[in-house]
This record gives structure tokens, sequence and C-alpha cells, in this order.
């Protein structure tokens, strides 16, 4: 029998409580916006552990007292954090804030330390049974859910409408995206590390809108754009996800909201191919492999596989495409479901839809790319990072360095131009402040996007139906 109060702890649902282990991002967050209605839960790191990284956030005289009357984590979490438990969160992230180190580091510190946070979720909360973000007029459709889709229709539909937003919206929309995900016990990096200034909204019509999140700086991919989203159809919260932008193409992926899984996911999944691919100029879209059951049980239960063949995507390893394509036919016949073991063999797929734009683009492995990278510096420099970064920033003169060891792995055998670095300089300068338009100028460097394509490119040769 449930203890009686405790039935909706971690239902998300407004006026209840959460108890989960966030990020520090979110925490700070959470503090910040909510004050004492997020406290400390637990912390339910190794205690010794705990202490010895929160140490050097310690006055000097409080470390000699310890090195000489070292104390049990209770009585020290009392002595440094006193007592109630929104004071000691909060006092705990000063500690936090005191490390040495990178924001990285702190947070790696602080995920060790495996500290839960209870939040009593109040009935206005951006959460989402009760969030919402009103901009435009809402979408009305009579008749039955829209169960079919084609990507190819969606995109033919052109690219929307952009919403004017001010600084006042632009915060609503980053609040109103992690407070969905956080009341669903959940986080994904371009909310929590959101670039307010970069936020966008656009709208899709029939009552869908989807904003848009870069992420911070610090969390910036040095070579793809990763921008995740948020769909709201009717000003509710239905989906998020993101994608990953290099060049002409996007590995994308999709998660529908519990309570509106098995409507209008096909809908909801074209529509935001439809809006990548017009704001980014995109040709090809890749599933990430986790959507279809890489690693993932529910997806393999689901057939999520299916979903995304149905929708025109198809695996561009030829043996692959004729595995699917022969259970496919099996498939006709009533009662046919497809086994688990097969679903997982086809979870391997590299998975692909394009736009009727697509003639000659053929997708680059982002794993490659890496893998090039690593082998260029152990053969080159014998593993030493430091002295590969030196060297390709000295010999191709950028004052930005993030993709000059792969610059430098990939030098053509006459080298880049000087104005070929001068134009990537001038385009990863834009970055930090505009990563949705830096991503579109990165198509047009020069010799860049090529050079990626010859040395990591996809194999399989087959190509999406034009769904």
């Amino acid at each position: 029998m449930t203890p009686r109060g405790t039935a909706l702890h971690n239902s998300g649902i407004a006026g209840t409580p959460v108890v989960v282990a966030f990020s520090l991002a979110i925490t700070r967050w959470l503090v910040e916006r909510f004050g004492d209605d997020v406290t400390l839960a637990s912390v339910e790191g190794d205690p010794e552990l705990v202490m010895a990284l929160l140490e050097p956030a310690l006055d000097p005289l409080e470390r000699e007292v310890l090195s000489e009357q070292p104390l049990r984590w209770p009585a020290w979490r009392t002595r440094h954090l006193g007592r109630g438990r929104a004071a000691q969160l909060r006092r705990l992230l000063h500690l936090i804030n005191r490390l040495p180190g990178t924001p990285a580091e702190q947070e790696a510190s602080f995920a060790a330390m495996r500290v839960f946070v209870r939040w009593e979720i109040a009935p206005d909360a951006p959460v989402l049974t009760t969030g919402r973000f009103v901009r435009g007029e809402p979408g009305c459709h009579p008749g039955t859910l829209r169960r079919r889709a084609r990507p190819t229709d969606a995109w033919r539909e052109g690219p929307g409408r952009r919403l004017r937003l001010d600084g006042n919206d632009r915060r609503a929309l980053v609040d109103l995206a992690r407070g969905t995900l956080a009341s669903l016990l959940s986080e994904t990096e371009p909310f929590s590390h959101a670039s307010e200034a970069e936020v966008e909204l656009h709208d899709l019509g029939r009552g869908i809108q989807v904003a848009l999140f870069p992420c911070v700086p610090a969390k910036k991919l040095a070579l793809e754009a990763y921008v995740g989203y948020l769909l709201l159809k009717n000003h509710v919260p239905v989906a998020y996800g993101g994608g990953w932008v290099l060049g002409r193409q996007a590995r994308f992926g999709i998660n529908v909201l519990p309570p509106f899984r098995g409507g209008e996911s096909a809908v909801l999944l074209t529509q935001l191919l439809r809006l990548y691919a017009h704001r980014f100029g995109l040709k090809c879209f890749l599933v990430e492999p986790f959507q279809i059951g890489k690693g993932n049980t529910d997806g393999i239960r689901s057939g999520a596989f299916w979903f995304y063949w149905r929708l025109g995507f198809r695996p561009r390893q030829s043996d692959l495409l004729a595995v699917a394509e022969a259970e496919a036919r099996r498939l006709r016949a009533p009662g046919t479901r497809t086994a688990p073991a097969l679903l997982r063999q086809l979870s391997e797929s590299v998975m692909t839809w394009e736009t009727p734009l697509a003639v000659g683009w053929n997708p680059i492995d982002v794993v490659q790319v890496g893998a090039q990278v690593s082998r260029y510096i152990l053969t080159e420099f014998d593993g030493d990072r430091s002295a590969a970064q030196a060297a390709a920033t000295r010999a191709l003169g950028l004052r930005d360095r993030r993709l000059a060891v792969l610059l430098a792995a990939l030098a053509p055998k006459e080298g880049w131009t000087a104005a070929q670095l001068r134009r990537l300089d001038t385009i990863m300068a834009r970055k930090d402040r505009a990563e949705m338009d830096q991503a579109i100028a990165l198509q047009q460097h020069p010799g860049l996007v090529s050079a990626l394509a010859r040395v990591a490119a996809l194999g399989g040769a087959a190509r999406a139906d034009r769904a």
C-alpha cells in the first residue's frame, strides 16, 4: 500500500514534489528560479569522496582543523552547511562555486557527489501540466487525428514564420523547456545550457510552433551545431529533441512527451524536418541509432525502426536495406510482427531521409572524423595533443583553435590556402554568438565539407524513398 501523501511523488504534476539528481546547471537554475521550493533531499555519493571533493572550497583554517580532527559526513555537513534543507542546498552550491577548475570540472565533481534535490512544484510552475507559451493563434482541425504524414509534403510547405521575441520571451521559453523536462525527471544539454540570446521561435501553422535552443559557448561542439528544440502544439509542450547540423546534413532525434504518444507523432516529426531543412539549408537527415533501438530496449519493444521506415527513411547499408525490404513484405500478412532479434539487427542501420534537393550529397560520418583526428595525433605527435594543437595553430595561423587539428589532419596535398583559412576564422568567430547562422556559413567554406566527405563518407549507396 502506498504511504499517504506519496502517491503522486515524481509524477511531475504541479502541486506535487519530485526528488531527483539533476546536473549542476539545472540544480542552480531550480534554486535561482524557485528558491525555498527546492531543498536538499540527500547526498548519495561516497561520503569520503564527497568531503574530499568539497574540501578545496573551505577556508584554509577549516581545512587545517579537519586535518587535526576529521569528521564523518553528517557532522561535516552540519558544521559547514548548517541546518535546514533549503539553506544546506544553497550553501552546498556556494561551495561548488568556490571549487577550482573549469565549469565542466565543477559539473563532474557535482555528478560524483550524487546530490538529490526535492522540488515542490508550485501550481504556476512552468512544467508539463501547467506550462504554456501563448503566442500566435491555436490550430483547430476537425475529424480524427492525422496519423500519416509525408516529409516531402511538409518540406514543400516552406520554412514557416519566425516570430519576434524579446528577452522576456526567450527567458520564458528557456524556463518552460527546463521546467517541462525537470518535472519529468529529465534534462537535455541544449535546455540545461541554453544560450538564451540565441533562442528562436518558429510558427509552422495548425498550432505547431518550434523553439530552437543552441548551447552556451562553453557547451558548443567544435564542428557540428547542436541545436535542441521544444515543439509546442496550441501553446502546450508536446515533444523535444535536437539536431546535430553539419554541412547539408543533420543527425536527428525526437522524443514525444508521454501524454502525447500514439497520436500525431508522424506529423510532428515531418514538421520538425521541414523546419530544420529550411532553417539550415539541409538536404539529408540521419536518424540517431538510439532512436531505432540501438542500446534502447524501448525502441526495440515499440518497433521504432518501422516508424521511420513508414516516413521514408531507409538504411544506407545495402545488406540491411535488403533485410528490411524482405521483412516489410512479410509484414503485409495480417498478425505478423518483427522479432526483437531482427529489430536489433536493423538498429545498426544508418537511416536517412533526403529532401528533393539532395542530389550529390553523401552523408558524413562524424565518428570517423573524430577517429581521423585521433589517428593523426597518434601518428604525427605520438599522442601528444598539446603538441598537435600548438603545431596546427602555428602552421595554420588560426585565431580560433577549435578546428586547427582537424584541418591539419585533413589538409590536402597542396595545403589550405590563406584565403580558405581566413574565411574559416571569420566563420568560426560567429559560432559563440550566432551558431545557427554560423552553421549555414560553414556549408559555404571551400574545401572543408568536401574534405570531410572524402575521409568520412558514410557507406552504402541506398537512397531514401521520396516519401
